[in-house]
């Protein structure tokens, strides 16, 4: 005998709480002052307005300074930058453009072979010279990370013959605002598959695939449920019974038995990504072969910050 068998499968889409704590901190640079100034006469270009950054992704923000020397540095200034936030998940490098290499990430008053204005050779800055040194500013975000503050930024030049002599030729205390991330079920908030009129012999080549499309604005950590709405196979996890005795339904997800119930940490590309689920049936162990109708249904919760 042939069975009509039918199953439904509904989506839920769970957002997590948008409480959204905006604090915008100012706060002072642990980094130890020069004890005597007046080294260099620096004007710096650079953001200063609100950067709007989405997690899991890298801001670049140009910086150009142009110096001239006041006191002699016989054997050149070493180029550095300090760094500081209150936000988790922050990070920041800095690229010497001209020099296509990376700023350590050092003291000012303490010296080193990487000197301005591109990172090469020290060599004599006299008197009157002038320079620039262009730089970019990469603020990178986990992408777990949320909120809003502010990131200090102070870039410096140490006299490599006396380190008593150093001068900030950039500083900036960057508000960011980490963008909170929006997803939605591009596949819609219902999935039905008909199995249609089959055997228990055809239940080997009856899987159903659910690719479950989300769409996100940026790459985010998620849980997501799967709650049947039959009761469980006890014993046999991924396994849901139907409303016909002897029937039951195997759930995969990369080949791997979904636990109900149970949240699973997933994570959401940005822009399209998918869930593959896989819905088998099966024919309970001694049963006879079953005939009827029947209908199950499952709700996928996907909750993300």
């Amino acid at each position: 005998m042939r069975n009509p068998s039918t199953k439904k499968a509904s989506l839920n889409w769970v957002k997590g709480g948008l409480l959204l704590l905006c604090l915008l901190f100012n706060f002072a640079s642990q980094k130890a002052f020069s004890a005597t100034a007046g080294s260099l006469s620096c004007s710096a270009s650079g953001a200063s307005a609100v950067i709007d950054i989405e997690p899991g992704t890298t801001h670049k923000m140009p910086v150009s300074v142009s110096c001239t020397v006041l006191r002699d540095f016989p054997t050149g200034g070493s180029l550095g930058f300090e760094t500081g936030t209150q936000l988790n998940g922050i990070s920041v490098k800095i690229l010497n453009v001209g020099g296509s290499s990376w700023v350590p990430q050092v003291s000012n008053g303490s010296s080193s072979t990487y000197c301005v204005p591109n990172g090469g050779l020290c060599t004599t800055l006299k008197k009157g010279t002038n320079f620039r040194v262009n730089l970019e500013v990469q603020i990178t975000v986990a992408a777990n990370a949320t909120g809003m503050g502010s990131v200090l930024i102070a870039v410096g030049v140490t006299n490599r013959s006396d380190e008593r002599y150093a001068e900030d030729i950039f500083t900036k205390t960057q508000p960011i605002r980490v963008l909170t991330p929006t997803c939605y079920i591009s596949t819609g908030p219902v999935s039905f598959h008909d199995f249609g009129s089959i055997t228990t012999l055809d239940f080997e080549e009856s899987p159903f695939f659910a690719n479950i499309q989300t769409k996100c604005s940026a790459a985010v950590s998620a849980s997501m449920i799967l709650v049947p709405g039959q009761a469980a196979v006890a014993g046999s996890p991924g396994y849901s019974s139907t409303d016909l005795e002897g029937v039951s339904i195997l759930v995969t997800r990369d080949n791997r038995h979904v636990e109900f119930n149970i949240a699973q940490d997933i994570q959401l590309r940005k822009g399209t990504d998918k869930i593959p689920l896989a819905f088998k049936l099966q024919k309970n162990i001694g049963a006879d072969n079953p005939a009827g109708n029947f209908n199950a249904t499952f709700t996928l919760s996907i909750t993300y910050p």
